[in-house]
């Protein structure tokens, strides 16, 4: 995976409203590999990170995003999570993200909320 571009959006933007980070993310040999083909993968992410479990992504329940893990989603939308949740942990609290994809194969635009630039920007 690689980060092909990653910057703060100050303010209302092309994503969202909110202040955001975007990354421009290849997913490279993941685009064959969703997240239901790596065994175990949900799992560990939330052994790592339990407080992912209240993200309720577009199920819209707590659990929600780890169940479209189970169910298979791309690496990209793993990566928004992460960066999110990763904000919330040191105490800015967040909850806005989109991935989409951008057309290319493998290539995701990803968007967070930030509340603080630098923490936004460590996080992804």
């Amino acid at each position: 995976m690689r980060i092909l571009e990653h910057r703060a959006l100050r303010g209302p933007n092309y994503y969202s409203r909110y202040q955001a980070i975007y990354m421009r993310l290849d997913i490279e040999e993941l685009e064959e590999r969703p997240s239901d083909k790596v065994p175990g993968i949900a799992e560990a992410l939330e052994a790592l990170m339990p407080s992912i479990y209240d993200h309720r992504c577009s199920v819209g329940e707590p659990g929600g995003f780890l169940q479209r893990v189970r169910n298979g989603t791309y690496a990209g939308h793993m990566v928004e999570h992460v960066a999110i949740e990763l904000q919330n942990l040191v105490g800015f609290s967040v909850g806005y993200g989109k991935t989409v994809d951008s057309y290319e194969p493998g290539i995701y635009n990803v968007v967070y909320r930030y509340r603080d630039e630098a923490t936004g920007l460590a996080a992804g």
